[in-house]
């Protein structure tokens, strides 16, 4: 009887397989686009949902990136979906395995290049600075389930900068993230070389966003004008130091 299920099981995958096999690659776009509230769109999409290439994109166009993926088959009959992203599109494309489960989702040696500006996105704009510069987000092994993830997340942000409405951007170098999983959570330190500042605090990132507290410090080459940035951010300490926090839902 469990064999007779069995068999059945997978001539049922099998069959939607057979189906899929053809479906345009615009069809994951439309997804895309579903998920994230219009927000991000797979633009230039060719192939089909099994193996295509497209940009992943801001519906505002201040962002794109290249990805080619691939579906592999034998996930399929494990009860997951695997896609494997092929760095073939150039040094910019994202590459690693992302594997999807009824409870869990599985990240392999993830490596990631992407705008500043795509976080704004992904917020919706909720972020209260305008975000420049570029992150590399490098995953070797994670996992996030329903009641706990495990992996780290190391991210660098490159040529950092913000600005808040109004005022001339504030330089930040190199700010590295290293997050850990605890619980629900990723947390870590923020720290930065070279820039205008210097920079400490915690972020933490859970299932639906994330929260931000950072010290921005005045250091002896900071020049006046980043002083009078500084001060339009927020309160300042006595060592002209500020503080700003900030928490928000990516969904």
């Amino acid at each position: 009887m469990l064999r007779a299920i069995a068999i059945a099981v997978v001539a049922i995958v099998v069959a939607l397989a057979a189906l899929a096999w053809n479906a345009p690659a615009a069809w994951l776009g439309e997804r895309l686009a579903a998920a994230s509230g219009n927000t991000i769109v797979l633009a230039s999409a060719d192939g089909t949902v099994w193996s295509g290439r497209g940009a992943l994109a801001g519906s505002d166009g201040r962002w794109r990136i290249p990805v080619a993926w691939r579906v592999i088959p034998s996930a399929l009959l494990r009860g997951e979906l695997a896609l494997q992203l092929d760095a073939a599109e150039g040094a910019a494309a994202p590459r690693g395995t992302l594997r999807f489960s009824t409870d869990a989702i599985a990240v392999d040696g993830l490596a990631l290049r992407l705008p500043a500006a795509a976080l704004e996105t992904a917020l919706r704009g909720r972020v209260p600075v305008v975000l420049g510069g570029e992150f590399v987000i490098e995953a070797p092994a994670i996992v996030t389930g329903d009641r706990t993830h495990s992996g780290s997340i190391g991210v660098r942000w490159e040529q950092a900068n913000i600005a808040a409405a109004g005022a001339d951007p504030l330089a930040l170098g190199t700010v590295t993230m290293q997050l850990d999983a605890r619980g629900r959570a990723f947390v870590g330190p923020v720290a930065n070389t070279g820039g205008d500042v210097r920079i400490s605090g915690q972020i933490e990132v859970l299932d639906r966003g994330a929260s931000v507290a950072i010290t921005l410090t005045p250091v002896a080459s900071t020049p006046a004008t980043v002083t009078r940035t500084l001060a339009a951010l927020g309160p300042q300490a006595a060592d002209g130091s500020v503080r700003l926090t900030w928490r928000g839902n990516v969904r």
